[in-house]
């Protein structure tokens, strides 16, 4: 009888899965939602009853974990489906307690410039889900670092990256929050307003982040990351002062 055991465990950005399985188990892939396929490992070790597997690919779309033997035939299927909205709409959001901070957001931090931490709500196929950004300033580092826990409970990702504006650019995408269908980024600090406008006209409506210490606002969008979008960025006075084109993302 053919014994494979799985279990889920999570990554910065992506769904991970691993486990074991027989010794006739030689591959194992991700047969995506989208078309796509991804290639996982299969391990041995001398002394071991079974072989060990694991497999990463983006969160947010549905999977089928296919283990195959030595002639290339299949062993066994795994579903690994992801919840579908209308069955996330009765979940609470991601309450505050349960933040986790990103292992790349610990450690020794400058007394002087303190970590600050805010919170912005946001809409995936409408349910209200938050999304926390971080913003940690490192003793001895040369840029401060933003990291953002978003999702909601049981469907979260931590993405960390630099908290950086280049010359003369009025915002940039830095995130793809893949949990809440959104994109996020930092901008100038004249903007005050970031729209998302699909190709059939249809317009999603976003949010800036500010707080103590922030020498730029963060932005975050909700939209169908399947679709490519033109991202708007206005002043207070309603004057466009940047543009970004992001592409479909599936």
């Amino acid at each position: 009888m053919l014994r494979v055991d799985s279990f889920d465990f999570g990554l910065s950005v992506n769904s991970a899965a691993g486990g074991i399985a027989v010794a006739s188990v030689m591959s194992v892939e991700a047969d995506l939602a989208n078309g796509k396929v991804v290639h996982g490992t299969v391990a041995y070790g001398a002394g071991f009853p079974y072989a060990a597997w694991w497999i990463g690919y983006p969160p947010g779309i549905s999977a089928t974990l296919v283990f195959r033997g030595a002639a290339g035939n299949v062993v066994k299927e795994i579903a690994e489906p992801f919840p579908a909205a209308n069955a996330l709409k009765h979940l609470p959001p991601l309450p505050p307690d349960s933040l986790v901070v990103p292992a790349d957001c610990t450690g020794l931090q400058s007394d002087k410039l303190p970590t600050q931490q805010v919170r912005a709500q946001q809409v995936m196929d409408g349910i209200k889900v938050w999304t926390y950004v971080r913003f940690v300033y490192w003793a001895n580092a040369v840029v401060p670092t933003l990291c953002e826990l978003t999702g909601i409970t049981g469907a979260t990702a931590n993405y960390v990256g630099a908290y950086t504006l280049p010359a003369g650019q009025s915002a940039r995408t830095v995130f793809v929050l893949y949990p809440t269908s959104s994109l996020s980024g930092v901008a100038a600090p004249g903007v005050t307003a970031v729209t998302a406008v699909l190709a059939d006209g249809r317009e999603y409506t976003g949010t800036l982040v500010h707080g103590k210490g922030f020498s730029y606002p963060v932005w975050l969008v909700s939209y169908p990351l399947k679709d490519p979008a033109t991202l708007i960025f206005r002043d207070a006075a309603g004057k466009e002062v940047g543009v970004l084109h992001e592409p479909a993302n599936p």
